[in-house]
């Protein structure tokens, strides 16, 4: 994990980069030795193109930033920054999401210029699991689970668990264990409708009970 000074101080220059990676509108100078010593993917893609750049089309671009600056830094900021309005895909995972007959809107839809804090570090997490960055998925899931203990009632944790059960296969259980040990810890959450929908419709309703059973709760 990086995190030296001048590395940070690099990354807002852009000195001496020798790649390019984009995502949607934004463009960072960046430098291979960082990004290919702490990603198997970066490693790859670099060793395959004859140019040094790399075009990231299908990611959230806040939540690329996110990763760039853990590379650089060895942490992200929690909440994203300001970005221009999201559109398609992006504004539709964040702010909503249709489970088969049921339809789940956040209260999120006159703002849609930031990614909800919950939001931000699952999609982190599932970014560190796609891009091979163990550190990344670490950090982001102790972030998800501190932002929920400081504030376990909040409306951006249903999509979030969603998100979680959606975004990552079975094997990378970062954040969905710590969505079920959030939701034992505190059960007025099973009363959200919306939890309720997420967990008829993933694994999540399943999690909990066998982990409800591990427990003796049942």
């Amino acid at each position: 994990m990086a995190d030296c000074a001048w590395l940070h101080g690099a990354l807002a220059s852009g000195k001496h980069s020798d790649c390019v990676v984009t995502c949607g509108v934004d463009e960072y100078r960046l430098h291979k030795v960082v990004l290919c010593s702490q990603s198997s993917f970066f490693d790859r893609a670099f060793s395959e193109k004859e140019t040094g750049r790399v075009e990231l089309r299908e990611d959230c671009p806040q939540t690329i930033n996110a990763m760039i600056e853990f590379l650089y830094t060895g942490d992200y900021a929690s909440v994203p920054y300001p970005n221009r309005k999201l559109q398609g895909d992006y504004a539709v995972d964040v702010f909503g999401f249709s489970l088969e007959e049921n339809d789940i809107v956040g209260p999120y839809e006159d703002r849609i210029d930031s990614v909800p804090e919950l939001l931000h570090h699952t999609r982190v997490y599932a970014l560190g699991v796609f891009y091979d960055i163990d550190p990344l998925c670490v950090t982001a899931a102790s972030k998800f689970r501190e932002a929920c203990r400081n504030q376990h009632s909040r409306d951006d944790f249903p999509p979030a668990a969603y998100e979680a059960y959606t975004t990552t296969e079975e094997a990378h259980r970062g954040i969905r264990d710590i969505a079920v040990d959030i939701i034992l810890e505190y059960r007025s959450l099973l009363d959200k409708p919306e939890l309720q929908t997420v967990m008829r419709e993933t694994e999540l309703g399943f999690d909990i009970v066998m982990a409800a059973r591990r427990e003796n709760f049942l």
